[in-house]
């Protein structure tokens, strides 16, 4: 190994391993998230079942409501003139698809609903897994994230994010005080890999985060057979380094 894993007040250094051995393991991937964030965020569960309401024809469902209410959150499905399903909240329409990393419909049923707060804005998150194809092979292992921003009910901003296996609490500061979601992927090169990319939420909304060489941040990982994370690589934000 050419380096060593070091936490520091608010960093973790660039590591490689040597070899193709492990530099560190981890439980699973909520130890992972609190070993390469400087502070995760906790978000606060909604309580709460959307609830089908009849369409004005009455021949079918025509939105679901969530009871009891909160910020006006709504999902409506795809059909009539809307070719696309949208969230509403606050009273503002959201539309599924059309961007890259917004989810197809969502799952209501296993929907789950929570806020947090990060650097003076609140956060409104909508977990869930997809539907149809969505629903087989790997893609169960996917949990579809819509962020909304709900700091100003004027002004919600929507942010469409997807990866696997722990949605809304994937976010967290990397130590530079911004807000990152690690966004877990599967290795298409190695069986049992994973690879983590740091995406970072700025004004285009969020985007891959780099080094100042342009480097994209992000950990390569192998499932060993007892189900821990073997960290195989890792090129990991150090303050002050990734730009806002």
């Amino acid at each position: 190994m050419k380096c060593v894993v070091v936490r520091m007040v608010g960093a973790l250094l660039l590591c490689s391993a040597a070899n193709g051995a492990a530099e560190q393991s981890v439980r699973d991937f909520e130890a992972l998230r609190d070993h390469v964030l400087v502070r995760a965020v906790s978000p606060e569960n909604i309580k709460g079942t959307f609830a089908p309401v009849a369409s004005e024809s009455g021949t079918g469902v025509g939105s679901w409501v969530f009871d009891p209410p909160h910020r006006g959150l709504e999902y409506h499905p795809a059909g009539g003139r809307d070719k696309r399903g949208f969230f509403e909240v606050h009273g503002s329409r959201f539309h599924l698809g059309g961007r890259e990393g917004a989810s197809p419909e969502p799952a209501l049923e296993s929907l789950r609903v929570s806020e947090f707060d990060f650097g003076g804005h609140r956060y409104l998150c909508l977990e869930s897994g997809g539907t149809g194809l969505y629903r087989s092979g790997t893609w169960q292992q996917v949990l579809f994230v819509n962020l909304f921003d709900v700091s100003n009910p004027k002004r919600v901003i929507h942010y469409p994010l997807y990866g696997r296996f722990i949605g809304c609490r994937s976010f967290g500061d990397p130590g530079d005080g911004s807000l990152v979601f690690l966004k877990i992927e599967t290795a298409s090169d190695a069986p049992a890999s994973f690879r983590v990319v740091f995406l970072r939420l700025g004004r285009q909304g969020f985007r891959v985060a780099a080094d100042r060489l342009g480097v994209p941040y992000g950990i390569r990982l192998h499932v060993a057979s007892d189900g821990s994370l073997d960290i195989l690589s890792s090129h990991l934000p150090r303050p002050p380094s990734i730009g806002r």
